[in-house]
């Protein structure tokens, strides 16, 4: 078995994804900023990857990811602990034939209960395959 199927994602955890949006700002105007609308919420610790962010997507996407844990035993953020859980989104998204660029906007430091946030753009290879030159 693949470390991706024995993965749990930490305990005590609030797994959230956020989608752009082509709102406009509270002020009623588009300054150019990227608006973040909530997408989804999970506290399932098997939570499949793909099948969250890519079940309704055609082929590519760009979301933002974040990830809260509440449990004693996860106090603060870790070098270690959002590099584990990003080796797991590419194993699991590569298993279904996806890439993805992850960019990490927080972390190393807070405390898990504040969460730390990823955006990644994912692109499915079965929908957009790279061409050889």
């Amino acid at each position: 078995m693949a470390d991706s199927e024995h993965f749990k994602w930490p305990p005590c955890c609030t797994l959230t994804f956020y989608h752009e949006t082509d709102d406009e700002d509270e002020d009623g105007d588009e300054d150019g900023q990227a608006i973040w609308g909530f997408e989804e919420e999970s506290h399932d610790r098997r939570l499949d990857f793909f099948e969250t962010v890519m079940a309704n997507s055609f082929g590519e996407r760009v979301i933002r990811f974040e990830v809260t844990s509440h449990s004693v035993r996860w106090p603060v953020w870790t070098e270690r602990r959002p590099a584990k859980i990003e080796d797991h989104i590419r194993q699991d998204l590569d298993a279904d034939s996806c890439e993805v660029r992850i960019t990490r906007l927080e972390g190393i430091g807070r405390p898990c209960a504040d969460g730390t946030m990823w955006q990644l753009h994912i692109v499915d290879r079965e929908w957009h395959p790279r061409t050889e030159h």
